[in-house]
């Protein structure tokens, strides 16, 4: 099809319930809600993608490959992702928007939505992943809040692997969370972007997130995530990756392990108007890093591979760590230097 138009519909209650097997090529359980593929343009306005089931992903609204989306006044709430085989990993509750060549959004929510995963198995992006377009994105007057992805990572908004300009403006990402029972690594359970050319956040809030493990927002420009080891990283990502957050809030949320707001990966991240206060890292012992942490990621070979980051007429205040640095601290990925604060 050459376009697609929804106007004032609503895609509810439905369950897609297929059991996985990895040895099988077919998708099975995916896409609960709504799916699009492959068009020219896609135009969706007043509608809903809500209360839908599925039985490994996509329980909302999913969109891929689409020349031109185009999304007014959409929700995808209430959705609910069952992991339905121990050996599977799960993702996108809400929204998936991916590989698509311009996204324009306004007031769209990706709310209340779950992941459950078994306690080793993994679970990825409980509200929304907005990702891999290659001309213009921008997201206006948007809400990813109250989401939960048990055993597993990303709760809130994902925006990953965009090349053009991307730019979320008044945006919403609050009050989501990621459990732990298992094995499973957790974390990221407010906002996580990675591999974005040039991302700007402005006139936002993301408070009130929390996870047991690791972060609870994630800033990454060059790559989408790190192993947590020295291996080497060839290429070395690019390091003119361009993010800037603007007068924005980052404040009242919680990690058991580490970080509450977390730069890492070659880039330029600028924090203009920024405030960065109330969070909370770490129980007993454990825990680094309570208002901003800028890691350089030495990926242990030789090159370039410079974080710049770039603070102007910010506060970052009244942040709390179990052990190590409570507002501000840099440097390598081996070897912290901090600067304490209130």
């Amino acid at each position: 099809a050459q376009s697609v138009v929804f106007k004032s519909v609503s895609v509810t209650n439905n369950t897609a319930t297929g059991a996985y097997n990895s040895t099988s090529t077919l998708s099975s359980g995916l896409g609960g809600g709504a799916w699009v593929n492959n068009v020219g343009t896609l135009s969706i306005a007043q509608s809903t993608f809500d209360g839908n089931i599925a039985g490994r992903g996509n329980a909302g609204l999913g969109i891929q490959s689409v020349r031109g989306v185009y999304l007014t006044d959409v929700t995808a709430n209430g959705n609910t992702v069952n992991a339905n085989n121990a050996a599977s990993s799960i993702y996108y509750g809400g929204m998936f928007i991916d590989s698509n060549t311009t996204v324009i959004a306004t007031r769209v929510q990706a709310s209340n939505n779950t992941l459950n995963a078994a306690a080793n198995t993994g679970a990825n992006c409980g509200g929304a992943w907005i990702g891999n377009t290659s001309g213009t994105l921008m997201v206006v007057d948007s809400s990813f809040s109250g989401n939960t992805v048990n055993n597993g990572s990303n709760g809130g908004l994902c925006i990953q692997g965009n090349r053009g300009a991307a730019t979320f403006d008044r945006i919403a990402v609050n009050n989501n969370r990621t459990t732990k029972t298992g094995t499973e690594w957790t974390g990221q359970s407010g906002l996580n972007t990675g591999d974005n050319t040039n991302l700007t956040i402005r006139n936002s809030t993301v408070a009130g997130n929390t996870t047991p493990q690791n972060t609870a927002v994630s800033f990454g420009a060059s790559f989408s995530d790190h192993t947590n080891t020295n291996a080497a990283v060839s290429p070395l990502p690019p390091t003119t990756s361009t993010l800037l957050v603007e007068n924005t809030t980052i404040s009242g949320n919680t990690s058991g392990g580490s970080f509450a707001a977390y730069v890492a990966t070659p880039g330029v991240y600028t924090f203009r108007n920024v405030t960065i206060a109330n969070n909370a890292v770490g129980t007993g012992t454990s825990g680094c890093g309570g208002g901003i942490s800028i890691d350089a990621f030495n990926p242990n070979t030789a090159g370039s591979n410079a974080v710049q980051v770039i603070v102007q007429n910010s506060t970052i205040a009244r942040n709390t760590v179990a052990q190590c640095q409570t507002a501000f601290s840099l440097g390598a990925w081996n070897a912290l230097a901090s600067a304490q604060g209130p």
